[in-house]
């Protein structure tokens, strides 16, 4: 008897940490590479196809809480994060893409809420990594859009799904 209260009490156990987990709601960054860019030009904006993309992007994230944009200080990364930044009345805030490994560090520990974070096909899966804690995400391929991150921050943990959009 004494043999069955023990295995009820550890899958009560086992239970209630389970659905512990699934009630911390974690905070979401959500991580792209610009959309498709003008060729040929220095600081290029985007194109009309990268347009229709960031406008995607913006409906993709339209059902999410975003709390901040950041973005590097490029015309195509900017005009990547702007049509979400004005649906939700928030202004860009900059990052220095050079400085990836304390951005991470500045957006676990400063920065609150949820974020919609924009950079490079170089820069963005290397943030990813930086947050997720290992080098999983190669460089992006130059040709390659439409990749959305969707870093998960536990307390405890950190976890990474790859959507496209």
């Amino acid at each position: 008897m004494s043999r069955i209260l023990t295995i009820i009490l550890l899958l009560t156990i086992a239970f209630t940490a389970c659905k512990t987990k699934e009630l911390i709601k974690p905070r979401q960054i959500y991580l792209v590479r610009h959309a498709e860019k003008m060729k040929d030009v220095d600081n290029p904006p985007l194109s009309p196809e990268g347009v229709a993309r960031a406008q995607s992007l913006s409906e993709v994230l339209r059902p999410e809480q975003i709390d901040g944009v950041h973005s590097t200080a490029y015309k195509r990364t900017e005009e990547t994060a702007q049509p979400t930044a004005d649906r939700l009345g928030l202004t860009i805030q900059s990052y220095d893409p050079r400085q990836l490994e304390q951005f991470a560090n500045t957006i676990r520990t400063s920065l609150d809420g949820n974020l919609l974070v924009v950079g490079h096909s170089n820069t963005t899966p290397v943030l990813v990594n930086h947050l997720l804690g290992k080098d999983r995400y190669p460089q992006l391929d130059e040709s390659q859009y439409g990749d959305l991150f969707v870093v998960s921050l536990y307390p405890d943990s950190t976890t990474v799904e790859l959507r496209r959009f």
